[in-house]
Formats: structure tokens, C-alpha cells, sequence
């Protein structure tokens, strides 16, 4: 990156896109070399702002703010909460930790710049939007998380621009598996209706006892998504009567139009997935932001969550969840039809956004 950056036939088209996970290098590159734009892409509601606090530091309000702000240019923060204070709290004590000691080794190792690293104010600058090259771009549902470009104390360059996967099929994957289609052909046929869908991606999983259980208990029929579901034995009942089907991977932007309901461990990804397939999405969290992700999906009826955590869920917790997923049925399907009606993608804003910067 640092040779394209610094080859004057190529810098001028030189653009960096980052994750959370990776900001503070492009920060500091942009901050020494000034000239080189950089793109903040937020995948979770990250932003420091005055309406909605970080759900990191107030879980609470971030479901309260979430389902009772209305719009962007609200200037009213949550009474006694001071929501842009709450993202601080948490980069501050990064920045201090962690961040400082990487940033000044990378300063003075791999950029050798003249400058100082930039100094707290300025990397709070950059986050909200008010930094000259730095564009803040918040890729997730704005109908799960209010959307926040305009906002009092916010720069000009923040900007809402929804989901970018929740439609993704990746290359090759366009259809799905013969079997996999058969079995779902054959559940809507006998079982008078689509099966649920369970997947946990990259969370561990040791309850499958209890899902094989509540399965059995609401005589339903599911497709079960991972690896670790690889190890249910083809002799298992569940597999031999055609209860359940196991497969590694399948793209659900393909999978869940055609099942009922969605039980997940509640990443925005997935879950905003399940919102355009238009079915409700049943949350058992573990880590992260997916206990918010679990409250404010249910607080919005698009769904439930199911137990207090993933690790201890009961097949009780995933039948009374089930029962609470039905009855958010009708305001899913709902959902489902204006976010595929929706005419661009957050992936086509963004796009949009290099090309723009890119003519400057």
C-alpha cells in the first residue's frame, strides 16, 4: 500500500477502504501523507454521535434510541445521557492501551514520517466525519439503527448507506444443491409449511442436543448450516426421517426465502439477511453486539430473542422462541418487500462514493 501511496504515477488514484478493525493505520497514513482519502466502513453502528449511544457502554439505550428516534436531524440526546461521551469512553481507552503504542511504532518504523502522530482531537475529528479526506460510511440497516448522517455534531462526510452483503451470492454458488432443494420441496409438502433455518457461523456450538430435542418437539422440519453440524451422524433419527438437513455452507440470500423462520447467533450480517428475506430472525447471542442485536430485533418485532445466551440455550428457549416468531410473521414479510424494493444497494453507494472522490 505504502509503495502505490507513494508512487506519484499511482497515488492520485489511491483510495483506502478500511474496517474498524484496521482504521488506525489508514488514519495515520492519511494524517502524514494528507493527500490520500480514506473511507471508515462501519459494518456495526460504531459511530460517536449525540442520538444513539454505543451499545457497548449502554445496551439499553441503544435499543431505546434505536426504536424512538425518528430522524436524523433530531438534536435531542436521550434525557441525562450524554451518547457521544459513551463512544469515547471506549476509543479513548484503546487509544491509551493499545492504539498509541502501535501507532508510533508504525510512525516511526514503516512511514518514517516528519509529523507527529495525530493527536487525540484530530482522530475525533476524523470519526465524526469532519476531517477533509476521511469519509465515515455506516453500512448497516437504517431500519434496524436510525440513519445519523446530518446529525448535530457530525461532519459532512458521514454517510447511510445500508447493508452490502445481505443480497451477496458468492460467484459460482448461484444455485443451491439438488438435495438441499429436494428437501426443502419435500418439508413445505408434508410439513404444510417451510422449515426453520438454523446456522451460528463462526460461533462454537456444543447444544445440539437441544436442538435435535426441540426440533422433534415442534414437529418441524430444518436446515442446519455449519461445520459443526457435520458431525450429527446420517444413522441419527433426525437425519434418517428426514427431520433435519445438515450442509456446510449455503449463501442464505438463496436459502431463506424459502424457509420460515431464521435461528442465529445474532451478527448484523446475518441478521440483515434474514430482514430482506422478509422472515423473522430468533437470536441466541454470545458475544459482542449480538446481545443489542438480539434486543432490538425483538423490540422492533422482526423477530425474538431465544435464551440469554447461546452457550446455555435450552430446547425450551428455542420453542419458546419459535412461538414468539410467529406472531412477528406479518411485519416481517412487510419488511422483507421494502427492503427488495429499495432501488440501490449500500454497495452501489459506496461505488458511487470512490468514483465521486476520485474525480475531486
Amino acid at each position: 500500500v505504502l509503495q502505490s501511496i507513494d508512487d506519484p504515477k499511482r497515488s492520485s488514484n489511491c483510495i483506502l477502504v478500511t474496517s474498524a478493525f484496521t482504521r488506525p493505520l489508514a488514519l495515520l497514513v492519511t494524517h502524514e501523507r494528507e493527500n490520500i482519502p480514506v473511507i471508515l466502513l462501519h459494518l456495526q453502528p460504531l459511530l460517536p454521535n449525540r442520538i444513539v449511544p454505543s451499545y457497548r457502554t449502554s445496551r439499553s439505550g441503544f435499543v431505546h434510541a434505536c426504536i424512538h428516534t425518528q430522524a436524523s436531524s433530531s438534536e435531542t440526546a436521550l434525557s441525562g445521557l450524554d451518547c457521544e461521551e459513551s463512544y469515547w469512553k471506549i476509543e479513548h481507552s484503546l487509544e491509551e492501551c493499545f492504539l498509541k503504542t502501535q501507532t508510533q511504532t508504525t510512525h516511526d518504523q514503516v512511514l518514517s514520517g516528519k509529523k507527529s502522530p495525530p493527536s487525540w482531537e484530530t482522530l475525533k475529528e476524523m470519526l465524526t466525519g469532519k476531517a477533509k479526506h476521511v469519509w465515515v460510511v455506516n453500512a448497516y440497516s437504517n431500519h434496524l439503527v436510525p440513519s445519523l448522517a446530518g446529525s448535530v455534531g457530525l461532519g459532512s462526510n458521514v454517510l447511510d448507506v445500508g447493508p452490502i452483503a445481505d443480497d451477496y451470492v458468492p460467484p459460482g454458488q448461484e444455485m443451491l444443491d439438488h438435495a438441499l432443494q429436494q428437501f426443502l420441496s419435500e418439508a413445505s409438502f408434508h410439513d404444510h409449511g417451510r422449515p426453520i433455518c438454523v446456522g451460528f457461523g463462526s460461533m462454537p456450538f456444543g447444544r445440539i442436543g437441544q436442538l435435535l430435542e426441540a426440533i422433534k418437539t415442534l414437529k418441524v422440519r430444518a436446515v442446519l448450516v455449519g461445520e459443526v453440524f457435520q458431525q450429527i451422524p446420517q444413522s441419527h433419527p433426525a437425519v434418517r426421517y428426514k427431520w433435519i438437513m445438515c450442509v456446510a455452507a449455503v449463501p442464505y440470500t438463496l436459502l431463506l426465502p424459502h424457509c420460515s423462520m431464521l435461528l442465529c447467533h445474532g451478527g448484523i450480517g446475518v441478521t440483515q439477511a434474514c430482514m430482506r428475506a422478509g422472515i423473522p430472525c430468533l437470536i441466541s447471542p454470545l458475544m459482542g453486539d449480538q446481545f443489542a442485536m438480539a434486543q432490538l430485533v425483538q423490540a422492533k418485532g422482526f423477530g425474538a430473542q431465544c435464551g440469554s445466551k447461546l452457550s446455555e440455550v435450552t430446547a425450551e428457549d428455542i420453542i419458546y422462541a419459535v412461538g414468539a416468531g410467529t406472531k412477528c410473521i406479518e411485519t416481517c414479510q412487510n419488511l422483507g418487500r421494502k427492503i427488495q424494493n429499495e432501488k440501490s444497494t449500500g454497495a452501489e453507494k459506496i461505488v458511487d462514493l470512490i468514483l465521486k472522490i476520485m474525480e475531486k
